[in-house]
């Protein structure tokens, strides 16, 4: 059986070309970089690619996995927000 492999052009959207997952190809290689998809198998001196099996083990995970806890992002925002409102006088 032949292995199929899917480059980054497939995976990442762009204005005008979506790809498998709606980001861009930047977030990948961040990805990458803090280890949550695996880097890709080098097909040649300028191709990589990653195999199927990769992406499709990748999305299972993210699919099983619960959704973040933003409850922190939402309460800094709001810390934030409040800070940046002017007080109000008494008059």
């Amino acid at each position: 059986m032949e292995r199929r492999f899917i480059r980054i052009t497939e995976l990442s959207s762009s204005k005008g070309k979506p790809g498998r997952w709606p980001v861009s190809s930047q977030t990948i290689w961040r990805w990458v970089a803090s280890g949550v998809l695996q880097p890709p198998v080098k097909l040649g001196p300028q191709v990589s690619a990653w195999p199927l099996e990769t992406i499709e083990a990748h999305e299972a995970r993210q699919a099983a996995a619960p959704p973040p806890d933003n409850s922190l992002k939402v309460a800094a925002g709001r810390a934030a927000a409040a800070k940046r409102r002017k007080p109000v006088e008494a008059s």
